[in-house]
C-alpha cells in the first residue's frame, strides 16, 4: 500500500531526504494532526541507523533505544 509520496517525486534533484515520505497536504486541522500526517515527520527525524535496521526485531530495539536514551 502507497500511502505517502516520496519527496524525490516532488523534484528531480538529488537530496539527503529525497527518500523520505511526504505528509499529504489537507487543509482540515483533524487531518493535520493524525498519524498519516504525523508519520512522515516522526521518519524524517529518526536517524540513519534506525532507518537502516536489518528487520523487524532490530528496528523495535534501535527505536526503543532512542527513545530512552532521549527520555
Amino acid at each position: 500500500m502507497n500511502i505517502y509520496e516520496r519527496n524525490s517525486n516532488v523534484h528531480n534533484y538529488n537530496t539527503r531526504n529525497s527518500n523520505n515520505p511526504r505528509p499529504p497536504r489537507h487543509k482540515s486541522a483533524y487531518v493535520n494532526k493524525s498519524f498519516l500526517n504525523k508519520g512522515p515527520l516522526l521518519w524524517s527525524s529518526l536517524s540513519i541507523k534506525i532507518k537502516d535496521s536489518k528487520n523487524c526485531k532490530v528496528f523495535m530495539r534501535n527505536i526503543k533505544t532512542h527513545f530512552i536514551e532521549k527520555y
